[in-house]
């Protein structure tokens, strides 16, 4: 006889059959569905492992596993942290066999093809941004007005108070309970003598606390605090660190967050606490300027995680620069400046320290969070920042940093925005990379040049033009220059 053998095997149950035998099987039970069918045995995991009430406690969103803990969800470290939780339970599990019940036996294989089916079974839209509602509710209140802390969930608009869910995306909490009776007098004591030069600075801080602790991104501002040592700006932002809890910020560098992997370290994280905030790189400057425009602005943006794929979306980070002194970050239309609340502190308090004073401010963060909300409830009914006193006072010096064209031209030339003024860019350009070498910095390219000048005052402009009758070339229009500067 010859041909080919063909083994005889009983068929494969149909897609309806197979179900139905899975679903006999009860939530919990040592019976599994069998390695070979892992959407089934993905949606058992779910039920056993990963469900809390009606409610999942395991996501996949934005290329990433989330898991619910201690009232808000957290990025699991690695896809390992995931499989940690199947392997030894799925050791537990049996599972029907032809010769009868046997171990279902997890292997390397076996786990790895379970990860897409739970991926399936537990995705959020990766364009839906946190926080939101991912399951059944009887709560009516908008996600971005609920604040996850260890008592509850807060209502900001009725100060109601509600039991933790993860029907709740949110990805932070605050360390501490609710106590609408809480006071901070010893903090705002501090505030008092700290601020006692700027009132304005004060209620500009309150209203920045709270506008981090409600989640909000909407008025697209940061906050920049500028003072000598020991003026208290170490404890304001310890205490601000404090009050959104210590693992929900965290503290870049003004150079390592233009970076190639600098802005990773902010997903998920409502604040970014940047400390003597300096950069030394122009080059990098830039980027970090950009990248500081678009976080504040609400911008999409995308980020480059090392060894992992890029995560895509909008940042619910807000900023807080703090420093002896004012940082230069390269703007030379000034965007980056208008998207700062800034005060300077004036009176140092060096060799008057209290050793005691950030112990016993820290043990009143319930009241300094009713304090934060003080200045929400006020930043909501204004709907804009308290200016402080001493605001512009750090800008001025901000712009002249962040633009040596704004400089040069305060000091070389006189603004008339009069389009009959103009000055010839093959004399312009020229004499400001000599001011530029004169004060410590770098020529740059006429191109450049042309650019720079065109975006630095809506009042002046860059043509490539002929005027009077003269030949076509380069000018700046808008401007003329001061006597006796060259």
């Amino acid at each position: 006889m010859t041909g080919t053998l063909t083994r005889l095997s009983p068929p494969a149950p149909a897609a309806k059959e197979k179900y139905a035998i899975t679903e006999s099987i009860a939530p919990g039970s040592i019976v599994y569905p069998p390695p070979n069918m892992p959407m089934d045995v993905a949606r058992h995991l779910i039920a056993d492992l990963f469900t809390a009430g009606e409610h999942k406690t395991l996501v996949y969103w934005r290329g990433d596993w989330w898991l619910w803990k201690f009232g808000h969800w957290a990025p699991a470290a690695d896809e390992l942290e995931v499989k940690a939780e199947l392997w030894p339970y799925l050791e537990t599990r049996e599972c029907e066999h032809k010769s009868g019940m046997i171990p279902w036996s997890p292997t390397t294989a076996r786990v790895h093809n379970l990860m897409e089916p739970l991926a399936i079974l537990t995705r959020i839209n990766p364009g839906n941004d946190a926080p939101m509602w991912i399951g059944k509710t009887k709560i009516t209140t908008a996600p971005t007005q609920m604040v996850a802390l260890n008592n509850g969930l807060l209502d900001l608009n009725e100060r109601k108070l509600h039991r933790r869910t993860p029907a709740l995306f949110n990805t932070w909490s605050l360390p501490f309970g609710y106590d609408p009776d809480a006071a901070c007098p010893t903090w705002e004591q501090f505030l008092t003598e700290v601020f006692s030069h700027d009132p304005q600075g004060r209620q500009a801080l309150q209203e920045m606390a709270g506008y981090i602790l409600s989640g909000r991104t909407d008025l697209h501002k940061a906050f920049m605090l500028i003072g000598p040592s020991r003026a208290g700006k170490g404890i304001i932002s310890r205490t601000i660190q404090a009050l959104i809890g210590g693992g929900n910020s965290v503290s870049p560098s003004l150079n390592s967050l233009g970076s190639e992997f600098g802005m990773s370290a902010l997903v998920g994280k409502p604040l970014a606490v940047i400390e003597d905030a300096r950069a030394d790189d122009d080059r990098r400057s830039n980027i970090t300027t950009e990248r500081l425009l678009n976080i504040i602005g609400g911008d999409a943006v995308s980020i480059n995680r090392k060894n992992r794929d890029y995560w895509n979306g909008t940042l619910p980070t807000r900023f807080m620069l703090v420093s002896n002194e004012t940082p230069r970050l390269l703007d030379t239309s000034g965007a980056i400046m208008n998207r700062f609340i800034s005060v300077k502190l004036r009176k140092s308090f060096a060799g008057k320290e209290d050793p005691t004073l950030g112990d016993r401010i820290a043990a009143e963060l319930p009241g300094i969070f009713n304090w934060a909300l003080k200045g929400l409830d006020r930043l909501n009914e204004n709907e804009r920042f308290t200016i402080p006193d001493s605001m512009n006072e750090v800008h001025d010096l901000m712009r002249d940093m962040a633009s040596p064209m704004s400089e040069f031209l305060d000091e070389h030339y006189v603004i008339t925005g009069d389009e009959a003024d103009h000055v010839l860019v093959r004399d312009m350009h020229p004499r400001f990379n000599t001011w530029r070498e004169q004060v410590g910095g770098k020529k740059i390219r006429q191109d450049t040049f042309c650019q720079q000048i065109d975006a630095v005052d809506p009042r002046v402009r860059f043509k490539n033009t002929a005027v009077d009758g003269e030949k076509k070339a380069r000018r700046v229009f808008g401007v003329t220059q001061k006597a006796g500067t060259w």
